[in-house]
């Protein structure tokens, strides 16, 4: 729509899942405001259309509606697809560890979520202690960049694609509150610290404290003098059990595996 000289799309319209807020997610808010028609789930509108779109729409399509669109209708999912098929990718790729990142666009196919053909996709290294918040805004601009590319060789891109392997498939559920409740000798300090990573700018991290439930909003890594420190070291501790470490004035939760 910005580039004049090479224009891709001739009319665009914008479907959205419903809103607890007024004004709607911020697609619909971006639809409005550009004046594109918009729609809100299951209403699609009834005009014609050559391709669809979805991106974190989270809805299951119907054969029915796909076979509205001569070429289907395209995914824009942030996984190395069958890597992380669902609804959070980005979470768990952080929740996990994952070293690689990726977008993958695919071809919508009816009654599964992720399973279509692959049509392209592209990986990055996940950078050192990147919370997914951060990691979805990479990956959402890698995924605009690809596909602008898959559409503009549109028939091409959807012959030349390939299944998806039946090897590596793992699965992304939707989080819960549940997810943020730290079992301090099941989970080690690093495991804790990528669910902070991963969850903490959408549900922060709680745990019980003289049995009431406290939010943990932020965390701090213990440097390794701290971790040495014979009064530390030289004792016995109980995984959930807090210590306060004057030199470094700190307060010290014992985990599974050293301190948070």
């Amino acid at each position: 729509r910005d580039n004049k000289e090479e224009e891709l799309i001739e009319k665009l319209e914008v479907v959205t899942v419903p809103s607890p807020s007024p004004k709607g997610l911020p697609v619909k808010q971006y639809a409005v405001q550009s004046q594109l028609p918009v729609y809100e789930w299951p209403d699609v509108g009834s005009g014609e259309y050559d391709v669809g779109v979805v991106a974190s729409f989270g809805r299951l399509l119907s054969e029915a509606l796909i076979l509205k669109f001569p070429y289907g209708i395209l995914n824009v999912h942030p996984s190395c697809l069958p890597r992380w098929r669902g609804p959070a990718p980005i979470i768990h790729t952080v929740l996990h560890g994952d070293t690689i990142a990726g977008v993958t666009i695919m071809q919508i196919r009816p009654k599964r979520f992720d399973v279509g053909p692959i049509l392209k996709q592209e990986t990055i290294p996940v950078p050192p202690k990147s919370t997914a918040k951060e990691l979805e805004v990479v990956l959402s601009r890698l995924g605009a960049n690809m596909l602008i590319s898959v559409l503009k060789n549109l028939p091409e891109s959807l012959k030349n694609g390939r299944q998806q392997p039946t090897e590596g498939v793992t699965h992304a559920p939707k989080i819960s509150a549940r997810t943020s409740c730290i079992k301090w000798e099941e989970q080690t300090s690093e495991e804790i610290f990528r669910l902070h990573r991963a969850i903490g700018s959408i549900i922060p991290l709680q745990t019980l404290w003289m049995d009431n439930t406290i939010k943990l909003l932020d965390l701090v890594e213990v440097n390794h003098s701290v971790l040495t420190d014979p009064k530390l070291t030289g004792q016995t501790v109980i995984p959930g059990s807090i210590i306060y470490h004057k030199q470094s004035q700190k307060l010290l939760v014992c985990c599974k595996v050293h301190f948070l």
